[in-house]
């Protein structure tokens, strides 16, 4: 699960993308998207930039990103020509800063 709170922006989000036995993927021939939705509204699809570290990528949160209170589901997209493949979803909530 991860969690923001509504309407912040600017900070830097960190994923660290693995596969299924566990170890870190190479995303040095991907781009990246963060994509986070609920039913059909999506609210971020996003590129994230891959880091230097292994298996890790980043997203900078935006103004209007992260508006309204709720649970959502997030994944993060990679694709590299002829391949599209996403990570398993995770929850995203969106919470008052209380």
């Amino acid at each position: 699960m991860l969690k923001v709170i509504k309407g912040d922006y600017g900070y830097i989000l960190a994923f660290r993308v693995v596969d299924a036995d566990g170890a870190p993927y190479n995303l040095a021939e991907y781009s990246a998207k963060l994509k986070v939705w609920k039913n059909a509204e999506m609210l971020v699809d996003a590129a994230c930039e891959a880091g230097v570290i292994l298996g890790m990528c980043y997203y900078t949160v935006v103004v209007g990103d992260f508006d309204t209170m709720g649970t959502y589901l997030g994944e993060i997209e990679l694709v590299k020509p002829g391949v599209i493949e996403s990570t398993l979803s995770f929850d995203v909530v969106v919470a008052d800063s209380r």
